[in-house]
């Protein structure tokens, strides 16, 4: 390791300790400098002030996002302390964690929650995010630590909630945006928005509906038919949501939302500057579809909620080419398809005198997951005395499961206290129906595989929190909550395919895992509101978690061992002495090692398997992060009403270590800026991504790379009615 390369938590450190002499007097007016403290979130469930909630949660609104060019989860994982993207093969199978709780490069259930708008979007077996763009949109709330009460299954790590603009009952209005993109190492990019507001009863009935379109130019040879460019994607994402409110106490609305996504090859390449792809074939082609009921009624005494949600999910991502020994050359389709029903049921109030608030409910879900990875692989060596592998997959995952959960806050009267305390009941049938198959090619073995495997397993989930806030600028929190993730239940090929290889005995079935977080945290407003600061310190205990290891090709989990971390979450929002110049930073460093890690693993020389010992690092996670948005909105019109804005976003992020074949990606730096000027109805913007032509990688996913999009410049138009 380089000890001289800079530290980003010192740097953040020394911007700190600039900031501690700022005079009181030095805090900017301008509309802009209030973007923080405006937002109200729903992670608790009911609507709050983000300065009021006693957890480590940061909040994006859509102005906000526009203006920083967050246009996708993507970029919002830039700007969360502690997270990264652990791999990605297409539009539609990226994985991210948080808090550096990483689960694998696709197999086995997410460690992030992700919820659009109330649905929870998870698919049984695979730790995959949404599609989504962020056009329209009224805000993103990340919760980082787990959410095991109010959120549940798969937020483990963090769970990051994307909060569409509900519509409006009361006037038409509408917005459309135009952009294009160019690059010196990539085909043209472009990209269209819509969205339409529309009353169909004046203050009873409206319908608001977006689509936004991407078009992303090629950027990568495709070695054998010295193709350039050729890995271009077309995608598309819609959402249609009806509102309906009769009266005063009900509320009805309806929801669709749509991606389909389609890519020449993917976004994998096998060299990585410049980009090259040295496969034959290849597409990554995905679709979802999910249908939303949300319903609110008054009771008076409290709210009753319902949201009831249906969700199909579609992803096929096949290449055929070549990387290194051992494993060679490679023909592999990857066909997964995802169906959930979801039922939440929720009652939420106040009660003695308004001290105490409450949510208590119930959910049910009953999901499935169909298809798997068919990988032929004529020249690998990684079985002992045996050429060639060949491992075909067409397996069935069900999932019926249903949980009670409560959480209540009291604040004291006579002390400037509140106490929460929560908890989750979760129960889970998971069944998986195989029809596999494993053949060692030169050795003349083949070993099908038919049968049924599963569990029936249920977890208790505790939560505690202590608030102080000794003044109305400032609390201090502890708190100590658990998560949990259902069991990862992996193919008998795949796991007969890994103790072939090490000479162990794993079986298919895991139990689920739990994570213990426990938090001491602050938060404080300084200065007369020049400076916010939000500070947390933690500690994570994982037990039996579920790792992912490939030492034939192909993942499977298990139960490695234990994890230990802690860490320390720092973020600053200064309003500065400049009149419209706002800065924010944040970062994260943390030390999250493997301990009492399996004996098969830990005695193991296999080289999938060296970096799988205790006091290592966990793979697929980041030991530092720091992340800076400087945005400056000029107080005055530069003519006439038209206003001008610029901002400018940098990321760092450290060394990743890959857990495929613990390939380590450097350190890597990104940075965007955007410059516009318009009014109440049009705008026009100026914006590079990637100004510094950053080439990455960003991770090495499946002894591949994934790389930053080469530098783009580019001009947009919007405008609104």
């Amino acid at each position: 390791m380089n000890n001289n390369r800079s530290n980003p938590l010192a740097a953040l450190l020394l911007v700190c300790t600039s900031f501690s002499v700022v005079p009181a007097s030095s805090a900017a007016d301008s509309d802009a400098s209030a973007e923080l403290e405006e937002i109200v979130v729903t992670a608790q469930r009911r609507e709050q002030a983000i300065s009021d909630v006693p957890q480590s949660l940061q909040a994006f609104s859509g102005d906000y996002m526009e203006d920083a060019s967050i246009k996708s989860i993507g970029d919002t994982i830039d700007l969360i302390p502690g997270a990264s993207q652990v791999a990605s093969i297409s539009a539609a199978s990226t994985v991210y964690q948080i808090r550096a709780v990483s689960p694998s490069e696709g197999t086995g259930d997410a460690t992030v929650g992700y919820y659009l708008d109330n649905f929870p979007f998870a698919l049984t077996g695979l730790a995959y995010a949404p599609v989504v763009d962020y056009f329209d949109m009224n805000r993103v709330e990340v919760l980082r630590g787990p959410s095991g009460t109010l959120y549940g299954l798969g937020s483990l790590g963090g769970t990051i909630k994307t909060i569409t603009n509900a519509p409006k009952l009361d006037r038409v209005e509408g917005a459309f945006k135009v952009s294009g993109a160019w690059s010196d190492d990539a085909d043209t990019s472009s990209s269209a928005d819509v969205m339409f507001n529309v009353p169909l009863i004046e203050d009873k009935l409206a319908l608001r509906a977006v689509v936004s379109w991407r078009d992303r130019g090629g950027y990568a040879e495709i070695i054998p038919y010295a193709e350039k460019n050729g890995n271009g994607s077309e995608k598309t994402t819609s959402r249609i949501q009806l509102l309906a409110e009769p009266n005063e106490k009900l509320s009805l609305k309806l929801s669709w939302w749509n991606s389909r996504a389609r890519q020449d090859y993917l976004d994998r390449v096998t060299f990585a500057d410049p980009p090259r792809i040295d496969n034959t074939a290849g597409s990554g082609d995905s679709d979802y579809d999910i249908y939303v009921v949300d319903v609110e009624y008054d009771l008076g005494f409290a709210t009753l909620l319902s949201t009831t949600g249906y969700m199909k999910n579609e992803i096929s991502d096949n290449n055929d080419g070549c990387i290194a020994l051992p494993v060679g050359c490679f023909e592999s389709q990857i066909p997964n398809d995802s169906k959930s029903m979801n039922q939440d049921l929720r009652l939420t109030g106040m009660a003695m005198n308004d001290s105490l608030s409450y949510i208590v409910g119930l959910f049910y879900q009953n999901s499935e997951t169909e298809g798997g990875q068919d990988v032929l692989l004529p020249d690998n060596t990684q079985v002992p005395g045996n050429l060639g592998l060949e491992i075909l997959n067409n397996n069935l995952i069900e999932s019926e499961s249903w949980a009670i959960y409560g959480e209540g806050t009291y604040a004291f009267s006579d002390v400037p206290l509140e106490l929460t305390l929560g908890f989750r009941y979760y129960s889970e049938q998971r069944d998986f129906d195989e029809q596999s198959s494993l053949a060692l090619l030169s050795l003349g073995v083949f070993v099908p595989t038919v049968g049924t495997s599963g569990y029936d397993e249920d977890t208790f989930n505790p939560r505690f929190n202590l608030a102080w806030r000794p003044t109305s600028n400032g609390m201090v929190y502890i708190g100590a909550t658990k998560g949990f993730r259902s069991g990862a239940i992996n193919s008998n090929a795949q796991v007969e395919a890994a103790n072939a290889v090490l000479g162990s005995n794993f079986t298919p079935t895991n139990d689920p895992d739990e994570l213990w977080s426990y938090e001491i945290g602050t938060k404080w407003t300084l200065f007369d509101g020049a400076l916010d600061i939000n500070a947390s310190v933690y500690r994570l205990d994982w037990s039996d978690a579920q790792i992912s290891i490939s030492p034939a090709a192909q993942f499977i989990i298990v139960p490695m061992g234990d994890v230990e971390g802690t860490g320390l979450d720092l973020e600053l929002f200064w309003r500065t002495p400049v009149d419209g110049l706002t800065v924010s930073l944040n970062g994260n460093v943390n030390d999250t090692e493997l301990q009492n890690v399996d004996p098969q693993i830990q005695e193991s020389d296999a080289p999938r398997l060296v970096y799988m010992k205790n006091g290592n690092q966990l793979v697929g996670t980041v030991e530092e992060t720091f992340a800076t948005v400087v945005n400056y909105a000029h107080p005055r019109p530069v003519y006439d009403d038209w206003m001008l804005n610029f901002n400018i976003r940098y990321t760092y992020r450290g060394e990743q270590q890959s857990p495929y074949d613990g390939r380590y990606t450097p350190s890597i730096e990104l940075g965007s800026m955007r410059l516009s000027v318009g009014n109440q109805r049009y705008e026009v913007e100026l914006f590079s991504d990637n100004f510094t032509d950053e080439p990455g990688p960003i991770s090495v996913p499946g002894g591949q790379h994934i790389v930053p999009y080469p530098r783009t410049i580019g001009l947009g138009f919007q405008a609104r009615f």
